[in-house]
């Protein structure tokens, strides 16, 4: 499905703070960050969905933890607004061992897109 996406200008970034226990599929197109700490998801410049819609089970933020039970999304609209939460989020980079890089798209193939912005917290 992704790489149908990939093919129509999708652009995919994707970090998680637990990579090692992603799916190996989604490994292909995500990377290891230990800053990646909140369920957002940023469609364009515009645009940001907070939440998890099918999550079930334990949710944890450093040393609190809660059950979900019912899905918890929030859409956020308005360029101001999703550049103040990309700046206070670090959303655009990736950090590892005290080294903060750009989020780029991890690609196989030398495949090219244009415009979404994944960032996951993966437990």
């Amino acid at each position: 499905m992704l790489n149908h996406e990939r093919q129509h200008g999708v652009k995919i970034l994707c970090k998680a703070s637990d990579y090692k226990a992603l799916p190996d599929e989604w490994k292909k197109f995500t990377w290891a960050s230990e800053d990646a700490i909140f369920p957002l998801l940023a469609v364009d410049d515009t645009v940001i969905w907070y939440g998890v819609p099918e999550f079930k089970g334990l949710f944890t933020d450093k040393n609190t933890g809660y059950y979900t039970i019912f899905p918890l999304v929030f859409r956020i609209t308005g360029k101001h607004t999703i550049e103040m939460i990309k700046s206070l989020t670090s959303l655009d980079t990736r950090l590892i061992d005290d080294s903060r890089s750009a989020l780029t798209e991890k690609l196989e193939n030398g495949q090219r897109a244009a415009t979404w912005i994944i960032l996951a917290r993966m437990i």
